[in-house]
């Protein structure tokens, strides 16, 4: 199956260092359903146990994509990356965000960085997208979303970008 990973983008959190949160489909019946989340950790612990770090994780239908939308605007985010993921496994990135969920927030090694990259690589969106996290630059929240090929597209353009090909406008 294929589907589509996410990447949003505040670009202005933990001193314009930046954060990141993940996004995918699946299909369901007919019908292509999105996931997004991330961990906010917005009072800045340097660690954080799970029932303190904000993780959040949201899913909805195309049709009530505007909830989600609206979720992740609530929350800052300002940009997002998109791009084809053959062979996707949504079930395997439900499972691995479950899974962070349940992992202690760390500000050096379980970050919102880590958290995307884990949940990125489980639903299969590899190679260069989700980049080397053994490279320092790369531990840059605001550095990996630049690294990624793909355009970068204003919030405010995601409904418009998801829109089935035949009511896109010109």
């Amino acid at each position: 199956m294929e589907g589509t990973a996410f990447a949003f983008s505040r670009p202005q959190s933990a001193l314009h260092l930046g954060h990141v949160a993940w996004g995918y489909t699946r299909e369901k019946g007919g019908e292509t359903v999105y996931t997004f989340g991330s961990v906010e950790d917005s009072k800045g612990y340097p660690i954080a146990k799970p029932e303190i770090m904000e993780f959040w994780q949201e899913t909805a239908p195309e049709p009530d994509l505007g909830r989600l939308v609206a979720v992740v605007r609530r929350l800052r985010y300002a940009h997002f990356k998109a791009w084809p993921v053959p062979g996707a496994h949504p079930e395997l990135a439900d499972a691995t965000a479950l899974e962070q969920s349940r992992r202690t927030y760390t500000i050096v090694s379980n970050n919102c960085l880590d958290f995307v990259h884990h949940v990125l690589t489980a639903y299969g969106a590899t190679d260069f997208h989700l980049g080397d996290l053994k490279r320092p630059s790369s531990w840059i929240p605001n550095a990996w979303f630049g690294s990624i090929p793909e355009q970068s597209h204003p919030l405010d353009e995601l409904m418009k970008f998801v829109a089935p090909k035949s009511s896109r406008t010109a």
